[in-house]
């Protein structure tokens, strides 16, 4: 008996439905390859798609482009963020899709959600014994882990306060971290051994099991938040946010819209017929938009300091594109002028009048062409130099920005002691520090040199002073036969290992301790005061140089007297700010009573500022912002008449002005900083203001400012871009003007701004 047989094609199998309820394909199982390939075209449109509006949001709401910039450059921004994000979009649905199916289908294995919680505490399928040891392990787990975790944070407590080597330090922390991991897990053994005899049937549960296992965990949470190593107001929220959102909706869609029916559908009719089209131009447009964009400096610079996922893109890009290795890439705004030649990167040092751009600045330097900063200060006779006639007393207020100081036109009366001293001193409305953190401004403050000028040394990425190659002004001083001394507040830099105790005959040190950014162990103000005045009691009427640091204004804020002006940090950082100001004034009480008053110059500055916010951060070393570097000066010279000195000055002018006055005349040729007597003669000062912030430790950015009223031009050598603002009009340094500022303003200033880099590069 035959069999009939026809020509038609076998029936396809039909195709499995996608709804909720729809079983999912078998490992061996291929996936259907429209949804496959729809799948993951979609999933990249949409990785993009939301990468793309949280680096917007921090190009916006972080005070990036706004309305008053050039259009130019805020569609630049843009598209170099658009293109910037392909990238990481590529990558983040095949790193998260993938596994979020796969946990689907686990949940799915285990009863859905709803069996998450008793799948991950208790497992009913094993026998009662195994169930009690498992469930003893994971109670004992948890406040062993916990132990480690602040074990590790008193460890590197310790590392930061006594290893200054990195490189040591990174292997004490492993071994460490070995050790105390074996410790841990030990602990937790036993600890799992002693409790599974005495779990009861209740705390087999699920409930009382789940509080017991995430309870030390939490709590070693909260206690770590409202500690001071790292505090709640500290804690980076937005970069928690543009780190976590993405993956999490992208989570959160893997879990939720495969399991539409419409959504699939839709995106295999599009993926079929527009797939290639959309590949092949998304591919062309993100290499033009790299391409074209890249060229704007201000947009680089915006998407480096705003963009969340763009920035590490651009980072790794440019790297990449760095053909002859010399650090620097022709292509994205690297400003590499010969991409093949090491010899020539915007690093590089000019050789001035050879027809050869080195520094890739665009122009060969000529010989004759002169640096921001003015020439060598010079000696002036006047009838106030006395030598062996002054004493000197330098009190320094860490972080204390200019524009939250009363006797400057804040409104809070912060410093009242301070605008009786400045009624009979020159006070200084523009004096700005050399750099935004006290590690470079304080020597060069003593040196009167640009901290870039100054000899360093290297212990890791941390930065010292080198023993030698420095001449501070208390050496000078101590040569003259003058007394010097010191006393310091907290903090790691004022140990006698940084540098800063050469040339001090009495160097008081009893407070110095590690501190971190949250934890400013040591003196307070009045403890300073009070041990200055007994360190004046023990000078007697011999001539002296004394500096006193205050440390309190530093962060962590705290309020001595309560709640001074509010509970908010500023409040308390102006409360701070006023208490250190009370305890200057009992200080300037008692020299002022001295017999040798009238023979007694006094200086009182700050180190540098500090941030709230303004751009996104809060601290200080980053920038060079005037929130970080505008800082308060005022001067008592006996004999001079009070006056207020409209015009920029710096912290490194004050140096040879003191020696001046104190006639030190040895090494004046090492001096930057300008000689500010002249305008005992009502003269003007030459030349304008730089600051500038060094790359070390955790701060890896390089800025420089030139400061000539009513202008501040900023240099970022991370972005290669400029950024101009009238601090008259903006004193917010909110609206950047280079992009429109006049060519007859802007290019002096440029080309001065970058003779200084020229003789001022990091070594």
């Amino acid at each position: 008996m035959t069999t009939a047989t026809t020509d038609q094609p076998p029936e396809r199998p039909a195709r499995p439905a996608a709804g909720p309820g729809a079983p999912l394909p078998s490992p061996g199982q291929a996936p259907d390859p429209g949804t496959s390939r729809g799948g993951l075209l979609s999933w990249m449109l949409l990785g993009w798609v939301l990468l793309l509006l949280v680096d917007l949001a921090g190009l916006f709401l972080g005070r990036g482009p706004s309305p008053q910039r050039n259009v130019w450059v805020l569609l630049s921004s843009l598209a170099l963020t658009a293109g910037l994000d392909a990238l990481p979009a590529l990558l983040l649905p095949l790193l998260l899709l993938l596994p979020a199916r796969t946990l689907i289908a686990g949940l799915r294995a285990e009863g859905g959600f709803a069996g998450l919680l008793p799948a991950a505490c208790l497992d009913t399928a094993v026998e009662p014994e195994r169930l009690r040891r498992s469930s003893a392990w994971r109670i004992a787990a948890s406040p062993a882990l916990v132990a480690l975790g602040l074990a590790w944070l008193h460890l590197a407590h310790w590392l930061l306060a006594n290893v200054h080597d990195h490189r040591l330090g990174a292997a004490v922390w492993v071994c460490a971290a070995f050790t105390l991991a074996a410790i841990a897990w030990i602990l937790a053994r036993l600890g799992a051994q002693l409790l599974a005899p005495r779990l009861t049937a209740t705390l087999l549960r699920p409930a009382p099991q789940l509080v017991l296992v995430l309870l030390p965990p939490l709590g070693g949470a909260l206690l770590l938040l409202g500690s001071s190593w790292v505090g709640w107001a500290r804690l980076p929220w937005t970069a928690a946010g543009a780190l976590l959102g993405p993956p999490a909706l992208l989570l959160a869609a893997g879990a939720l819209l495969p399991r539409t029916g419409s959504f699939p559908r839709v995106v295999r009719l599009l993926d079929g017929r527009l797939r290639w089209p959309l590949r092949s131009g998304l591919t062309a447009a993100v290499l033009l938009v790299l391409l074209l964009a890249g060229s704007w400096s201000e947009a680089i610079r915006l998407v480096h300091e705003k963009s969340w996922w763009a920035a590490p893109v651009l980072t790794v890009l440019r790297r990449a594109t760095d053909v002859d290795r010399d650090g620097f890439s022709g292509l994205l705004g690297g400003g590499d002028c010969a991409s093949l030649d090491p010899a020539r990167h915007p690093g590089a040092r000019e050789i001035a009048g050879n027809g050869v751009d080195e520094d890739c600045n665009g122009a060969d330097r000529s010989p004759t062409q002169r640096s921001a900063g003015p020439a060598p200060p010079t000696w002036i006779d006047h009838p106030l130099v006395r030598p062996g006639g002054w004493s000197f007393v330098l009190i320094v207020m860490d972080a204390t920005r200019a524009d939250h100081v009363s006797l400057l036109g804040y409104p809070r009366p912060t410093t009242p002691r301070l605008a009786e001293l400045g009624a009979r001193s020159w006070v200084f409305p523009w004096a700005y520090s050399p750099s935004a953190t006290t590690r470079f401004s304080m020597p060069a403050l003593l040196a009167g040199r640009s901290p870039s000028a100054l000899a360093w040394r290297r212990k890791g990425r941390n930065l010292f002073l080198a023993k030698k190659g420095n001449l501070l002004l208390q050496e000078r001083l101590q040569r003259a036969g003058i007394f010097t001394a010191a006393v310091t507040c907290s903090y790691d830099i004022f140990a006698p290992s940084f540098g800063l105790a050469a040339g001090f005959d009495h160097y008081d040190t009893s407070s110095i301790r590690y501190a971190s950014e949250r934890s400013i162990e040591g003196r307070t103000s009045a403890q300073v005061t009070d041990a200055a005045l007994r360190l004046l009691e023990e000078i007697g009427e011999r001539r002296f140089f004394l500096y006193l640091h205050y440390m309190d204004p530093h962060a962590p804020y705290d309020d001595p007297g309560g709640a001074t002006f509010g509970t908010t940090d500023i409040d308390r950082y102006d409360a701070e700010i006023r208490f250190t100001d009370e305890q200057v004034g009992r200080l300037l009480d008692r020299l002022l009573q001295r017999p040798d008053a009238d023979r007694l110059l006094v200086a009182v500055a700050a180190d540098h500022g500090d941030q709230f916010g303004e751009r996104g951060r809060t601290g200080h070393g980053r920038y060079v912002y005037d929130e970080e570097v505008h800082v308060p000066l005022v001067l008592r010279i006996p004999g001079a008449a009070p006056q207020r000195i409209e015009e920029p000055v710096s912290l490194i002018d004050l140096a040879p002005t003191v020696a001046n006055l104190m006639g030190v005349r040895h090494g004046w040729e090492r001096f930057e900083g300008r000689n500010l007597l002249p305008l005992l003669h009502g003269e003007s000062l030459a030349g304008p203001v730089v600051v500038e912030t060094w790359p070390f430790s955790a701060f890896d950015e390089r800025r420089v400012a030139l400061v000539q009223l009513p202008y501040k031009l900023i240099f970022d050598f991370r972005s290669r871009s400029w950024e101009a603002y009238d601090l008259l009009r903006d004193p917010g340094e909110k609206h950047d003007l280079y992009p429109e500022l006049d060519e007859d303003l802007r290019a002096p200033r440029q080309r001065s701004l970058e003779a200084w880099l020229e003789e001022h590069r990091l070594r």
